[in-house]
């Protein structure tokens, strides 16, 4: 996988864990996910130690997820980038991860349509969610909807 689509994974699995810091994900898959989160997170910190501006943005990130998730993520893209070994870490954990629940992939091919959605979901607890849609022309396209929170 490229930097940029791991650093996003990283991001994606990392915010609900600090989000939710000191609780834990319900049931079997969800514990897993929290520790593989947990070990994420402790090899990401230890990847940028003596790096201030990389340190300072996981510190940032780990403090408040949501308000310094895209900076987190333009600062881990360069990080993985410049080291392959922990790139394949991530990529590694990140694989171990959607080993853990159900996959759901919707591929949506759309000449014409309006009030279109990939996925509608009241809550996702494990697994992944990939939507690739090819639309020509539309109106009120949703890739995923989650009303609850993911975990």
């Amino acid at each position: 996988m490229d930097p940029v689509t791991l650093a996003a994974g990283a991001i994606a699995l990392l915010t609900p864990y600090l989000a939710k810091a000191g609780t834990e994900f319900a049931g079997e898959a969800g514990k897993a996910a929290w520790g593989l989160a947990g070990r994420l997170l402790g090899r990401l910190r230890s990847a940028v130690t003596g790096k201030p501006r990389e340190q300072e943005a996981l510190e940032a990130f780990s403090s408040e997820p949501a308000d310094s998730a895209t900076k987190t993520q333009a600062v881990l893209e360069g990080v993985l980038k410049a080291d392959p070994e922990l790139a394949r870490e991530v990529e590694q954990i990140l694989q171990e991860v959607k080993r853990l629940g159900p996959s759901v992939s919707v591929v949506q091919k759309i000449k014409e349509a309006e009030d279109v959605a990939g996925v509608r979901a009241r809550r996702i607890r494990s697994g992944s969610v990939e939507v690739e849609q090819d639309v020509e022309k539309a109106k009120n396209v949703t890739g995923v909807q989650i009303e609850d929170d993911i975990g």
